[in-house]
């Protein structure tokens, strides 16, 4: 799209001043039902209409929130599980990517953190991602506290079903995971994507088994 040129939108012809560019060519796809909406993991040309991540309020949480854990007293009870809830295309793949970016910053790892997880999710045209992908970072988090475990759990998408298990549905799979977090069988860090339709299955599976 140049600057001058006529466009036709919903049949009206319209003009592009000099000065100023209507509607992003990106922004014309970007929507949870269409190509450009769509985020992939680690997959830096999809999902970015603007060809940047478009900073948020939630931005600015996970990364205060990566900080905390990094930086702060070794004693303190912090979270150490996060859900980020909704529809496609409302933003939680690149938010949860750009949590693995602040870890990796953080964590002096210099991009290491990054491409390891990129290599976790990086597969062929036509196939589909792993569920989740689980990364060791001890070697980045010398002085880690003694009660968190030195490994990131990444579910990019809770809806998938666990490739290693056939018998398991996805929703009695995040119940599992949920279930080791609250025993303390998991103590390291979970991030995962979830629709409601799944969490709230999942609920109701735990309700049911008490």
């Amino acid at each position: 799209m140049r600057i001058g040129e006529k466009i036709t939108i919903d049949k009206h012809n319209i003009n592009l001043r000099d000065s100023e560019l209507l509607f992003p060519t990106g922004l014309l796809q970007w929507a949870g039902h269409g190509k450009g909406g769509v985020r992939k993991p680690f997959k830096p040309e999809t999902g970015r209409p603007l060809g940047e991540q478009i900073i948020t309020p939630l931005i600015h949480r996970l990364n205060d929130w990566v900080q905390k854990i990094v930086r702060s007293d070794k004693e303190q009870d912090l979270p150490r599980a996060l859900l980020l809830v909704g529809g496609p295309g409302n933003g939680k793949t690149d938010a949860v990517e750009s949590c693995i970016e602040q870890f990796d910053e953080q964590l002096a790892a210099n991009g290491k953190l990054v491409k390891e997880f990129a290599s976790r999710f990086n597969v062929e045209e036509g196939s589909l991602p792993p569920r989740k992908a689980t990364v060791d970072v001890s070697s980045f988090w010398k002085d880690h506290p003694s009660s968190l475990k030195p490994f990131i759990e990444l579910v990019q998408d809770a809806t998938e079903k666990d490739l290693h298990s056939n018998e398991s549905s996805p929703e009695e799979t995040l119940l599992d995971e949920l279930v080791e977090i609250l025993n303390g069988s998991n103590n390291g860090i979970y991030i995962c994507c979830v629709n409601r339709g799944i969490l709230a299955n999942a609920s109701m599976i735990a309700h049911a088994k008490g």
